[in-house]
């Protein structure tokens, strides 16, 4: 008999892990994964102390802005920055292009950019935050970042078998290597955990969770198991990263707006 067993789950820890989303028939997964691992940065240095190498005006700013106990970002607005045509929407947009982008020109809360799925023209974009820089991660980096607290950005070879993907099901790749041919076969997944599968107490297969934004009727409550092995001589998950530290001012130094 097979036994899954979880080693660790972000989602055990008081805002690290937002509830499941519904992406619906855009290919916007690259923002819902954006929002989603800089929300759970915003949750794990609210509980830091602040960097003691800050002048006292921004240690201010910075305190006042982190009394939050949560934030919920826009996906649509990287949506409608990000993707300017039907033709590109077919094809998605990379992460860490993604991360570059907000790196630049921040985020917007979702109350004041709803999601809806469908490109809109951009005006009076109110930002509140944006990244420092992101880090790329091999495959062997990502358990110790979950377990320091970053959900981890990645991309899954996606296959129609991962569509129906059975609750308490790992996911261990197609059974032919076409499946992977199609052109544009990747989907962006947030890492939140780790685990295994054991049979007389022996492991036989290691996985990582994945939370997905195809609902939450996607296999368990919206998360998945991905096998971490390769599958036809390549890993299911690859393009792993995170995001690295939250500024309150754009690039010139001026203080973005309110997080209420």
């Amino acid at each position: 008999m097979h036994v899954i067993h979880i080693t660790f789950d972000l989602r055990d820890i008081a805002g690290r892990v937002s509830k499941v989303k519904q992406q619906g028939h855009s290919n916007s997964c690259f923002s819902f994964v954006a929002c989603e691992t800089i929300q759970g940065l915003y949750n794990k240095l609210a509980k830091e102390p602040v960097d003691e190498t800050m002048n006292d005006a921004d240690k201010a700013l910075y305190n006042e802005m982190m009394k939050h106990s949560e934030i919920e970002l826009s996906p649509q607005d990287l949506y409608n920055n990000l993707i300017k045509d039907e033709i590109q929407d077919k094809k998605g947009y990379s992460i860490i292009e993604t991360f570059a982008w907000i790196r630049d020109n921040g985020c917007v809360l979702e109350k004041t950019c709803p999601y809806d799925g469908k490109i809109k023209k951009c005006e009076n974009r109110e930002v509140v935050l944006r990244i420092e820089g992101h880090k790329p991660l091999r495959p062997w980096e990502i358990e110790a970042a979950l377990r320091a607290g970053h959900p981890v950005a990645a991309q899954v070879h996606w296959t129609e078998d991962l569509n129906d993907l059975e609750a308490d099901v790992v996911y261990s790749g197609p059974g032919h290597a076409s499946a992977f041919e199609t052109e544009n076969d990747k989907h962006g997944v947030v890492i939140v955990g780790f685990g295994e599968v054991r049979r007389g107490g022996r492991v036989i297969k290691r996985f990582w969770i994945i939370k997905n934004s195809h609902g939450d009727g996607w296999s368990k409550g919206g998360f998945g198991f991905i096998d971490r092995g390769m599958a036809h001589g390549r890993y299911l998950i690859e393009d792993a990263c995170i995001p690295l530290g939250i500024s309150f001012k754009d690039l010139e130094g001026v203080p973005y707006g309110s997080l209420n």
